[in-house]
């Protein structure tokens, strides 16, 4: 995972810096955004460990929460000719809107799981968006910040919940539709990590599992 994220940010940082140096720099402006949409977040793997579950430990298991989202960013995005490089401050929130209850052996016959996460987080995105000559403008993305999640659980008449900030990454692809020079139609779909949250503190149970998410985005986009 480490690696993946360094090779995102060395990437970000030599478009950065290669492409002004090899294009006529054009226009240099601020923007606003405003997007909304909706989020599957995933749970995957869950590791589930305790007197519930027995012999393994490490059982593996997948809970699908669909959630709203609406995302916030201010930024900056510097024009060649060919290319524009943006960059931006982006505070996004996917809302609590259901969970899945899943069924794992035990012991003791099946036990359900309810999973029910809030997430909010707060990145710096780099954006490289290509200049088709036309109103429409696809472009490729990357970020890194961190997550604020809010998490609630319960294992049969076992539950428990957990306030944790970790770090968290993202890639996207996108396009944009420009309506007149200054506003635009931003559509785009990411894939999202927000950590590991660990949940519980022995018996009867304990969890841990990767806090992932799915989102699509429609807003607009306003050049300042």
């Amino acid at each position: 995972m480490k690696y993946i994220v360094r090779s995102l940010w060395i990437i970000s940082v030599l478009c950065i810096y290669t492409v002004p140096a090899h294009a006529e720099l054009l226009a240099v402006d601020q923007y606003l955004s405003v997007k909304l949409g909706y989020s599957g977040i995933i749970a995957d793997p869950v590791k589930i460990k305790g007197t519930l579950i027995s012999p393994q430990e490490g059982y593996k298991k997948t809970g699908y929460i669909s959630t709203p989202n609406l995302a916030l960013s201010v930024g900056t995005y510097y024009a060649t000719e060919y290319v524009a490089v943006r960059g931006e401050t982006e505070y996004a929130v996917r809302f609590s809107a259901g969970t899945k209850v899943s069924s794992i052996p035990t012991s003791n016959g099946a036990s359900s799981l309810t999973l029910t996460n809030t997430v909010q987080t707060i990145l710096l995105n780099l954006f490289l968006d290509f200049n088709t000559r036309t109103f429409f403008v696809p472009y490729i993305g990357a970020g890194i910040g961190a997550s604020f999640v809010d998490v609630k659980y319960s294992i049969d008449n076992s539950s428990a919940k957990k306030f944790y900030i970790d770090f968290s990454w993202q890639v996207n692809i996108g396009a944009a539709f420009y309506i007149v020079p200054s506003l635009a139609i931003d559509i785009q779909t990411r894939y999202s990590n927000f950590g590991e949250p660990r949940l519980g503190s022995g018996n009867p149970t304990r969890m841990i599992y990767t806090a992932q998410g799915v989102d699509v985005f429609i807003g607009i986009r306003y050049t300042l």
